[in-house]
């Protein structure tokens, strides 16, 4: 991050001073009526915490319901600790060392999609990026849930960690960067900041509903519980290859008829 911000610093004269200012600023009105309505939002946040915490009933479980945030770095990290074998290429590793994975993978292969994306163009559209990322996804899980059950016997080569970590920035890349990129396009022009928060809110919303599927572990064996969260990323990525075509209409892509699935 450090480097990308110097670079971003020292590269910023070739933008000639585009998004220095915003194009369409609050009137004097609109920025008091933000100020009433976010010191409202604040104070109504503050006295409802209040009041919850005084009935007794406020707990973290549930505060982490309300507010749909959860951090999805514990339930990997037990996995990692428990019940692998943290051993790459016969070199001992801490659990916290997995957390780089993801990081590493994604500085790996950016370039890759990158040149891919430009490569193939308009032949391939958003939606089925989208559903791509979310086949990945799923896949990740059936090798979630092929390494659980060798777990059961012992346990699991760290390897199996690293796989599912490339299967999902796979997803990652047709994903996150790509939807970044659409919402700029498809959002009109005053709208372009409060939909990207939107998209990032939304983010936060499947964290903290992939939190609540935790709870699913206490009927479900592990194995079991991860073929579930493939099985629904799977068929979610199949139906967004179903509507490839009325999204492309919808979104007014420009397409060739003979890359539509």
């Amino acid at each position: 991050m450090a480097l990308g911000l110097i670079q971003y610093v020292w590269g910023g004269r070739s933008l000639r001073g585009v998004g220095e200012r915003p194009g369409l600023r609050l009137s004097p009105g609109e920025r008091r009526r933000f100020g009433r309505l976010a010191g409202l939002g604040t104070g109504v946040a503050v006295v409802a915490l209040g009041l919850w915490a005084a009935t007794g009933t406020l707990t973290i479980d549930r505060l982490t319901i309300v507010i749909t945030v959860i951090i999805l770095a514990v339930p990997v990290a037990y996995f990692a600790q428990h019940h692998t074998d943290l051993s790459l290429f016969g070199v001992r590793t801490h659990q916290a060392t997995t957390q780089s994975f993801n990081p590493l993978f994604i500085m790996i292969f950016v370039p890759v999609f990158a040149a891919l994306w430009v490569r193939l163009g308009t032949r391939v559209s958003t939606p089925q990026k989208f559903g791509f990322a979310l086949v990945m996804v799923g896949l990740s899980f059936v090798a979630m849930a092929i390494a659980a059950g060798l777990a059961g016997a012992g346990r699991v080569s760290v390897w199996w960690l690293v796989l599912v970590y490339v299967i999902q920035v796979f997803g990652e890349l047709s994903l996150s960067p790509v939807g970044l990129s659409v919402t700029t396009k498809l959002a009109p022009e005053a709208f372009k900041a409060q939909m990207l928060g939107v998209w990032f809110i939304a983010v936060s919303v499947g964290d903290a509903v992939g939190g609540q599927t935790g709870r699913l572990g206490r009927v479900l064996s592990d194995p079991a519980y991860y073929l579930v969260l493939a099985a629904l990323a799977i068929v979610a990525g199949v139906a967004l290859f179903m509507f490839t075509r009325r999204l492309r209409v919808l979104m007014a892509e420009h397409y060739h008829a003979e890359a539509i699935l």
